[in-house]
């Protein structure tokens, strides 16, 4: 009953460990979570090119520089949010503090819901600003006409037409290029959940597939046991010359395809068979150093001996949680990086050593007396 406890509470570890890890990851990484065609979504976005067709940015900075050119509508959401640059289409933004800098050109219409809007462009459309803090520099520019609601504004424009109150027909009208950053919310939160969903099923995927060669082939699988145990560095060793060697020729490979693209079709087979040879060789390895970490870590929740697919299973998923520690921080990626050497050597000499464990480290013999 103990074991059996012991074990729910470290499979239940398991999990909120990797649950913790993925959104960890998520707030770290400062890549933004949606960022394909126009489309972003993260901390930051900076703009400095000509593009075509509508933009949506969602982000806590968001700067379109003199040189950027939209071709369409752009649609912001942010803390802070400045324009330098060409817009085609309307504008539309919510969030905090927007400028609109000199020298900027907005061929459409701009709709405003920010805390603190200063304006010094060009606008050929209208102009609908709803905010606290409103300032019309002497440089702005506005085609039609120009709607505020803010309890503070500052108008310092010449010979320009008085201001308006607010138009809410036009204000409808504008924010509905915002209705659609709704559904981006949720696609953001989705992507979220689908790459938690895809690391969970992805390790649990590793180890059934760990734990399938334990119970398929357990004698090979202890003796390269028995082979990384005995000689680590030995296999270290050896591990890491064939990865040098995989490396060498992987590099030949391509600098062949680049000079004789026939002959590297003809050898394509060959290198395709030799990559799989490796790949079996190091997943038996993997699996191998997966059962070793798996016996350290279940040896200290209980004594009692546990089949080896679970001790396994638990190894596999220890490795996999290390592995996303490490990748969150730029020095952790680097450490990432030599420990999966590290890692891949060990196992790859010893499945190379045993001969995919066919071959035992030490030979016994049977004495008759």
């Amino acid at each position: 009953m103990r074991n059996r406890r012991a074990l729910a509470l470290l499979g239940l570890g398991i999990v909120v460990l990797i649950v913790l890890v993925n959104l960890l990851r998520q707030w770290a990484l400062p890549s933004p979570l949606v960022d394909a065609d126009n489309i972003s979504i993260g901390q930051s976005y900076q703009l400095n090119r000509r593009i075509q067709g509508d933009l949506v940015v969602i982000g806590g900075q968001t700067d379109l520089h003199a040189e950027s050119a939209v071709g369409g509508d752009v649609s912001l959401i942010g803390e802070r949010m400045t324009v330098a640059g060409q817009v085609a289409g309307d504008l539309t933004a919510l969030g905090e503090q927007f400028t609109l800098l000199s020298g900027a050109r907005i061929s459409g219409n701009v709709m405003l819901l920010v805390s603190d809007a200063v304006i010094d462009g060009i606008i050929v459309g209208e102009l609908n600003i709803r905010g606290e803090q409103v300032t019309l520099k002497p440089g702005t520019q506005v085609t039609g006409s120009v709607f505020v609601c803010a309890e503070t504004m500052l108008d310092q424009r010449l010979d320009a037409p008085p201001v308006r109150p607010c138009d809410e027909s036009a204000a409808i009208t504008n924010l509905e290029p915002l209705e659609g950053l709704r559904n981006l919310n949720s696609g953001a939160l989705a992507v979220v959940t689908s790459g938690m969903l895809f690391s969970l099923l992805g390790t649990l995927g590793l180890s059934g597939l760990a734990v399938l060669a334990v119970v398929v082939f357990p004698r090979q699988v202890s003796h390269i046991e028995e082979a990384i145990r005995s000689r680590p560095r030995n296999q270290a060793v050896n591990g890491f010359m064939v990865l040098l060697l995989l490396g060498g020729v992987t590099f030949a490979y391509a600098l062949l395809f680049s000079a004789l693209p026939p002959l590297a079709l003809v050898l394509l087979p060959f290198y395709l068979v030799l990559a799989l040879l490796f790949l079996g060789t190091a997943l038996a390895g993997w699996v191998t150093l997966a059962l070793i970490v798996g016996d350290l870590l279940v040896s200290r929740v209980t004594r009692a001996a546990l089949p080896p697919l679970i001790i396994t299973a638990v190894g596999n998923v220890a490795l996999v949680l290390l592995w996303h520690v490490l990748v969150l921080t730029t020095p952790g990626q680097v450490i990432a990086l030599l420990a999966l050497v590290v890692l891949t050597s060990v196992g790859l000499g010893g499945a190379l050593t045993t001969r995919l464990g066919t071959k035992p480290v030490y030979r016994s013999y049977l004495v008759q007396g």
